[in-house]
């Protein structure tokens, strides 16, 4: 059984989903149904339970009993490539790697990065750009030194393993927060007349929440909305849409359609940002990286990061 295979059936058990699953190994559903059907081939039992649009699937009693050992030959194997990484990048030391998330409304990462430029020109920074499970995943592979990551609330270990299997592996630097929300509306609604609003007065609003998959999932992005849905007695009318791209922006000047921002920094026409005035919980803004990784010009850049860190507070 190759690792790729492996890596499949592990993903499988953690996601309980093929889909999800697919998602996260950049697979296609098909070859993770060839890869587990393989994998029981070879091994000569049935791994999982099939499940139907009402229930996940799940591990048989064969597959909880080799699922953890088989996590381990994952484990194994990245950290020999994160081994064999860091003998390379040794050979690279004036290079510092990062990756930077989806996002059109924080230029904080960039600012900081502008800094550390300006500041180090002996130093080569590298930049990408992506979702963020798969930045992470890049760094646990060692093709990243760092990633800038922007969650909903405080960022744990917990919510760090629904991107990585590594998590444990991860220190982090605490940047900045922000606890504003701002809801993006077409300029011809009533409701942009003002600047500021209470959640209740979206009610005849359909909410738009982006479509990849951030920290704890999706559940955890509407989790606040539903929370105030539910203190005003109202629906929570929503629908996945990519909300970092301009399309999003233009379904909403034409229509009855709210995106939540945590800043009013980006604009577009015929859009109006309304804050929301009983919005509570912050949006924070981490650099990650793994535990361990120092060389010279990445200390360098962590020490930059933690300066800017503490200019924000």
């Amino acid at each position: 059984m190759n690792l790729s295979i492996i890596r499949t059936v592990v993903e499988v058990s953690k996601s309980k989903s093929f889909q999800d699953a697919a998602f996260s190994l950049n697979y296609t559903p098909a070859v993770v149904s060839k890869h587990v059907a393989r994998a029981e081939e070879e091994l000569g039992v049935k791994l999982f339970f099939r499940g139907n649009k009402a229930s996940a699937v799940s591990m048989t009693p064969e597959c909880e009993a080799i699922i953890e050992d088989l996590d381990q030959i994952c484990r194994s194997w990245e950290r020999a490539e994160n081994s064999l990484e860091y003998v390379r990048n040794s050979a690279r030391s004036n290079t510092v790697r990062i990756g930077l998330g989806m996002r059109t409304w924080s230029d904080l990462e960039d600012e900081i990065i502008a800094d550390f430029i300006q500041h180090s020109p002996d130093i080569t920074v590298e930049l990408s750009h992506g979702y963020a499970g798969d930045l992470l995943n890049s760094m646990s592979q060692g093709r990243l030194d760092g990633v800038f990551l922007t969650t909903m609330g405080d960022l744990s270990e917990q919510n760090l393993s629904t991107l990585s299997a590594n998590s444990s592996d991860y220190s982090f630097i605490r940047v900045a927060e922000n606890s504003r929300m701002y809801m993006a509306i077409s300029e011809r609604h009533e409701l942009a007349k003002k600047d500021e609003a209470e959640f209740w007065e979206f009610r005849d609003f359909t909410i738009a929440f982006n479509s990849d998959k951030l920290i704890s999932g999706k559940l955890q992005k509407l989790t606040p909305f539903l929370e105030l849905s539910r203190k005003y007695g109202i629906k929570l009318n929503y629908s996945y849409l990519p909300t970092t791209d301009a399309s999003a922006y233009r379904i909403a000047k034409n229509t009855d359609l709210a995106i939540p921002v945590p800043a009013n920094n980006i604009k577009y026409d015929g859009i109006k940002y309304v804050r929301l005035k009983d919005w509570e919980i912050p949006f924070v803004t981490y650099f990650v990286f793994i535990n361990g990784h120092n060389t010279p010009a990445f200390a360098r850049f962590c020490r930059s990061v933690e300066a800017c860190a503490g200019a924000e507070k």
